[in-house]
């Protein structure tokens, strides 16, 4: 019952987000400006308020929900949109597969998760060196990938205490970030 109602919440908050990209009705300009920032900010703040403050379900459900069309605004409908949505849903699915298949196959994923944060902040240090930018967007895709397994694994292992919230952030977080790869936000 748990796992299902971690998968209803991620598919309603991606509706939420899709919504709001197709809404979104700026056109994307210059890299940075100051409305993306504003969005960055009240979304980090918003991610720690969910990830670190106890509060009840329908509080922490009502912030997810916001965060999720938060980050559908700062996606923003462009062409190809509902494409890499479908990608995005093909890849997410065959990784949680493979989440699934590990944890049946008594593979303990959770040591994996310092190695992927590794992963991504070299990324991130190669990615603002501007080094081969096709390379890092498919080292990348894997990368992020991987979370997606890694975050099956471990949510079948570990005890939410009935918190579907915490769960539904964990793979929300590789969804969207599956998605502005695929969309090609992350080439801007």
């Amino acid at each position: 019952m748990f796992i299902l109602k971690v998968f209803l919440n991620l598919l309603f908050q991606t509706m939420v987000m899709y919504i709001a990209a197709k809404k979104s009705t700026q056109l994307i300009g210059p890299p940075i400006n100051h409305r993306d920032i504003a969005l960055y900010l009240i979304k980090t703040m918003l991610l720690i308020l969910i990830a670190f403050v106890p509060m009840p379900i329908v509080p922490k459900f009502i912030l997810l929900t916001l965060f999720s069309a938060l980050v559908g605004s700062a996606i923003r409908s462009r062409p190809g949109l509902e494409d890499a949505l479908k990608e995005t849903t093909y890849i997410f699915a065959l990784m949680v597969l493979m989440g699934v298949v590990s944890l049946q196959l008594g593979i303990d994923l959770r040591p994996m998760g310092i190695f992927l944060f590794i992963s991504l902040l070299v990324l991130l240090v190669i990615r603002l060196l501007d080094f081969r930018r096709k390379d890092f967007v498919k080292i990348l895709s894997v990368v992020v990938a991987m979370f997606v397994v890694y975050d099956t694994n471990n949510i079948l292992q570990r005890n939410y205490e009935g918190d579907f919230i915490d769960a539904t952030l964990d793979y929300f977080q590789d969804f969207s970030s599956i998605l502005n790869i695929q969309s090609g936000m992350i080439d801007e």
